[in-house]
């Protein structure tokens, strides 16, 4: 059984890898990154919520053992949990890597690091905490950039002491005892969990990072950590834009021209967020219904009270309980045809608290039905 991925982000890579454990070829397509880059670093995985999205969470432990082996470098902690983001707002997460969950832990004061190199009011943002500010980053050019372009140097000889020596510093400036330092996610892109045990080793005192926002080095994190999975694996990506896919066929057709044949197709190309909504006669989504139809203009999509409500993010196509795409008549489309993650129609996850879940649970589902063939 050969199955082809159409998308290597979150439920992309869940197809992936649960259709190569049931013994597929597996075969993924991928662009440029989607929405995982954005993501906090705080899974949602709203499981009271899947029902509604159609989904069943009686098998959500299955997809989060699968999910957990996978990315085990993120050392994943389960939650629930409410952690802060930083821009000081408190974020509920059911699944988190373990630099932001430990200082959930603490009881009495922490002290929150100002990176005065940045230039970014960090400390002033967190609800909770005694403020340090520390002459770091010290490299030309810093002041003002992310806290991922950080965190993308963090590998390189010597950053990693900078930090600690900078925090070691500041730390003796502080009248009174502190049970851990809280940072933003600086703690590099590739081994947060080392670089977080070499610099609590350096300072003496447990740390932590808050969640993230865009640009997001928890995202970066995930996204190449997804990479790295299916690396090890062996699963071959395919890079470029998907154009066309023929369901009866199941022949996937890419920018350049060139197609591949497999025995069942997943599309995982994500939503409004990943531009997987396109609808276009040359799109992955080829005669598949997308309903409801989206909005045009992002004021037509939403309500006074903020984007993420409305139907801008409700839109998607529809699958059955095997999770193959139904067309316009309610039935599967010929062929094998599968879809998982944002592309899924349903109430927003976002607004319902599911939207991880809903991605990781769809695609392993999707990637078990593609290698077990599905009913014909």
């Amino acid at each position: 059984m050969k199955v082809i991925v159409v998308g290597a982000g979150l439920a992309g890579t869940l197809a992936a890898a649960r259709a190569h454990a049931l013994g597929a070829q597996v075969v993924v397509f991928a662009d440029r990154p989607g929405a995982t880059v954005m993501h906090s670093g705080g899974w949602a995985i709203g499981a009271a919520s899947l029902l509604a999205q159609g989904l069943p969470p009686d098998r959500l432990e299955d997809a989060l053992a699968l999910l957990t082996e996978g990315l085990a470098e993120l050392t994943l902690v389960r939650g629930p949990l409410l952690l802060t983001d930083t821009d000081g707002i408190p974020r509920p997460v059911d699944l988190v890597p373990a630099s932001h969950a430990v200082s959930a832990t603490w009881r009495n004061e922490r002290a929150v690091v100002d990176l005065a190199g940045l230039g970014h009011p960090f400390a002033e943002m967190q609800p909770r905490g005694v403020a340090l500010s520390v002459d770091y980053p010290t490299w030309p050019g810093a002041f003002g950039r992310s806290y991922a372009a950080v965190a993308a140097r963090m590998a390189q000889p010597g950053e990693l002491d900078a930090l600690a020596a900078a925090l070691l510093a500041g730390l003796a400036r502080l009248e009174s005892p502190v049970d851990g330092v809280i940072l933003p996610p600086v703690l590099g892109l590739d081994t947060p969990e080392v670089h977080r045990a070499a610099l609590s080793a350096a300072i003496g005192l447990p740390v932590a990072e808050t969640l993230g926002t865009a640009p997001s080095t928890p995202g970066l994190r995930l996204h190449r950590a997804l990479g790295r999975w299916l690396d090890r694996l062996d699963i071959p990506i395919r890079s470029g834009r998907v154009v066309a896919v023929d369901a009866a066929m199941g022949r996937v057709t890419g920018e350049d021209g060139r197609s591949e044949s497999a025995d069942a197709v997943v599309l995982a190309t994500g939503g409004r967020f990943s531009g997987g909504l396109t609808g276009a006669p040359t799109s992955p989504l080829g005669s598949a219904p997308i309903r409801p139809r989206p909005a045009v203009e992002l004021a037509r999509g939403t309500r006074a009270h903020g984007p993420y409500w409305g139907r801008l993010f409700e839109s998607g196509v529809r699958v059955d309980a095997r999770m193959r795409v139904l067309g316009h008549d309610g039935s599967p489309l010929e062929g094998l045809l599968y879809a998982a993650g944002d592309l899924l129609r349903g109430p927003d996850a976002l607004t319902t608290g599911c939207a991880s879940g809903k991605a990781v649970l769809s695609g392993y589902l999707a990637g078990e039905s593609a290698a077990k063939g599905g009913a014909r």
